[in-house]
């Protein structure tokens, strides 16, 4: 399968974006020791992101992901975890570049996040129109950000929620 989206940052990181999870490798010159390998996760383990766009600075984004505690950041690079990606351009054109994408890389992931939470936990005290989620939906698949099959099946899961 081919990724959606596929990032090199200048420290040999690679996120690899996916229809159901990302990949983050890590391989040698980190500034922060932090182990090799590869990472996987899929989208309903993901329980958020931190995200910081690139410019005159470095651009990152965290995965928090269910289950794994991470460690206080660094103030000066913002590593932190194994589930950090840092990414940059060599100048500021190539940042401008970047941020573009990394923005649509961000809207991308936290839409499969937000997609995976729906129907799952409503919490209390959040009245939410079956309507306006669809309609929400709805948006995400015009945009491109998913797919005509994961908008049924989101689709038919809040009427039948509604029925309930």
């Amino acid at each position: 399968m081919e990724p959606i989206y596929e990032v090199k940052s200048i420290q040999d990181q690679i996120l690899l974006v996916y229809e159901d999870g990302i990949v983050l490798t890590r391989k040698g010159k980190n500034v922060i020791p932090l182990p090799d390998g590869e990472r996987t996760y899929l989208y309903s383990d993901i329980t958020s992101i931190e995200f910081r766009n690139c410019g005159w600075v470095l651009g990152y984004m965290d995965f928090n992901v269910k289950g794994l505690e991470h460690a206080t950041k660094f103030t000066r690079t913002g590593q932190s975890h194994e589930n950090h990606f840092t990414f940059t351009g060599m100048t500021l054109e190539e940042n401008k570049i970047l941020a573009n994408k990394m923005s649509s890389v961000k809207a991308y992931i936290q839409a499969k996040i937000d997609l995976n939470r729906v129907g799952n936990a409503i919490p209390d005290g959040m009245v939410v129109s079956i309507a306006q989620e669809i309609g929400k939906f709805k948006d995400l698949l015009d945009q491109g950000i998913i797919n005509q099959e994961e908008f049924d099946r989101k689709k038919k899961e809040l009427l039948h929620q509604s029925v309930k």
